[in-house]
This record gives structure tokens, sequence and C-alpha cells, in this order.
């Protein structure tokens, strides 16, 4: 799988688990939900799973100033 097309699947994911898990205080269930969820879609991502925690929480600081999750 290319990056992109990885980055594109993750950003999915978390929204997928946001709808399901809309309440805050919830970031580290959250987190867990979306790594299981990419490794069963995309295989192992260990190696690259700091570059996706840090891409996931640019994407929800960004989703959350914009108003697109609920808090």
């Amino acid at each position: 799988m290319q990056y992109l097309q990885i980055v594109l699947a993750i950003i999915e994911i978390v929204k997928v688990v946001e709808k399901l898990i809309p309440e805050s205080g919830q970031g580290a269930n959250k987190l867990t939900m979306v790594r299981q969820l990419a490794e069963q879609a995309i295989g192992d991502i260990g190696s690259i799973w700091p570059q996706i925690e840090t891409l996931i929480a640019a994407f929800v600081k960004l989703s959350n100033i914009a108003g697109s999750f609920k808090k």
C-alpha cells in the first residue's frame, strides 16, 4: 500500500471511530480502536505507528477546530 493510501485509510478509520465513540475523554480508547482497525485493514503498521499517531493528532486537532467532531 502506498503512503497516500495509508494516510487516507487512517483518516477514514479515525472518522468511523469518532462517529462510533463521540464522547470526549475517550482518546486512548479511540486510538486503540484506530490501531486495531488499521492493522486489520492495512497490515503490520508497528514500524510507522509513531508517524501515524502524529497524523491522527493533527487530523483530530483540525477536525475539532473545524467543528467536525463533537466535544
